[in-house]
């Protein structure tokens, strides 16, 4: 079956409708609250509350933005930059453009070998129902939608290679069947569960701690017993903790040395409590961090007239060795109709090193780090000699959502639409969600 052109034109509209959803719809109406019995429940209250609606942007902002998450072409494109592919996609959509080689046509211009478009079915979904992508709630909801992608794009023919000169149309789904590393899946939920209960714990002994030192402070200067409600509530009339009040009332604590010790040992109490409980929340982030990924993935190349048909069934696997590095293994089989001669199969294996250069940003909807790669690949196909490459690669992000990734790669012999010897490959990746979300 040929396959015109026109589908890249369909996801395209289906990437703008995407991008065009207003942002101010609303998810789910937030669950009540159960009123607090008392000032310090309030307090305990709307701290976790202000803490779980930072950690949603947050989530989101991240979700789906570490090195497992492949924005380029896939490896079945062969002027792509990605010699293996990675478990998963961009939460949202991603747009990439292959400049390997440009070629000047007829009229002058350049044009680039390759491009792709990738959108999850998350977001088809988000864009039928009129919801905003990054809506916490829809978000929230629909991990397993995320875990489903779909590409569509156009790659270069050449007529000694694939018996044609007309483009390709490449098309491709991948689906994530271990899903260790988004913020909602199980495996993050358990940790940020952790997290939480860290968090849940510091409060209780902050809330303690500092009650303990005001009415200590209130004993030492007052001299009077602060545990009865009124009299330390006519101490803190005198406002002894605000800007204006606080150096007369350390100047009157110094001259307790006992309540000056005993103020102190209650700081370093806390000081512990805070540092236990960021520990805890390290850890927890850095197990969702490296969390294992698992998908299969389905490509093929399209190609008109007597132009061979490629074909490509994969699996892929991720796993974290450190939160700065992260091991990629592939193995695919690997099936070309040839209209003109007979069939050819084969497989392919391939593993790739990426290592974490830089460290993003605090802010929200941060950039990518600076990412070096390593990879290789190995493949035979029928009555052919095997076929070895190598690349390294280097991913700049110029701003959230826009990568460079750049890769010099070799390889040992010529095979379809490949060229012996070392080949130096440009690309441009773009997330327009997150570029949007950036500059909002």
């Amino acid at each position: 079956m040929r396959l015109s052109h026109r589908p890249v034109t369909v996801l395209v509209l289906v990437l703008a409708s995407c991008m065009l959803v207003p942002q101010h719809l609303s998810g789910q109406t937030p669950k009540p609250q159960p009123d607090p019995g008392n000032y310090t429940e309030w307090i305990k209250q709307e701290v976790t509350r202000a803490i779980a609606a930072k950690a949603a942007e947050k989530a989101i902002a991240e979700n789906g933005n570490g090195v497992a998450n492949q924005k380029e072409s896939s490896s079945v494109d062969t002027t792509s930059g990605s010699l293996v592919d990675t478990s998963s996609a961009s939460d949202f959509a991603s747009l990439a453009l292959n400049l390997t080689g440009l070629d000047p046509p007829k009229e002058g211009e350049s044009k680039p070998k390759s491009g792709s478009a990738t959108v999850t079915l998350y977001s088809l979904l988000a864009a039928a129902k009129g919801k905003a992508l990054t809506d916490p709630a829809f978000y929230k909801d629909r991990t397993n939608w995320r875990r489903i992608s779909a590409t569509i794009g156009s790659e270069q023919s050449k007529l000694a290679d694939h018996f044609t000169d007309k483009p390709s149309t490449n098309l491709g789904v991948k689906l994530l069947l271990v899903n260790s590393r988004d913020i909602y899946s199980t495996n993050g939920k358990n940790n940020l569960d952790l997290a939480q209960l860290a968090v849940h714990d510091f409060q209780v002994v902050e809330f303690a701690v500092r009650n303990e030192m005001d009415r200590l402070i209130c004993r030492a200067i007052q001299k009077v017993d602060c545990s009865d409600a009124t009299a330390f509530a006519k101490f803190l009339g005198t406002n002894p903790f605000d800007t204006q009040g606080w150096p007369l009332t350390l100047a009157a604590l110094e001259k307790d040395p006992d309540a000056v010790e005993m103020v102190q040992e209650g700081i370093q109490r806390l000081a512990g409590a805070r540092i236990a409980a960021t520990k805890k929340i390290t850890e927890a982030v850095d197990k969702i961090r490296k969390g294992r990924q698992l998908s299969v993935a389905y490509f093929t190349k399209q190609r008109e007239d007597e132009g061979t048909d490629e074909h490509r069934a994969e699996l892929i696997f991720d796993y974290g060795l450190s939160t700065r590095l992260n091991w990629t293994v592939n193995a695919s089989f690997d099936y070309l109709d040839k209209r003109s001669t007979e069939d050819t199969r084969g497989g392919r294996a391939a593993t790739e090193f990426q290592a974490k250069l830089s460290n993003p940003g605090g802010q929200i909807w941060t950039a990518r780090p600076v990412t070096l790669s390593g990879s290789g690949e190995a493949s035979k196909k029928t009555d052919t000699d095997w076929l070895l490459r190598a690349q390294l690669k280097l991913i700049v992000p110029l701003t959230t959502g826009v990568d460079v990734p750049i890769a010099y790669t070799y390889a040992n012999r010529d095979v379809d639409g490949l060229t012996s010897g070392s080949q130096l490959k440009f690309s441009l990746a773009v997330d327009p969600v997150r570029l949007r979300e950036r500059f909002r």
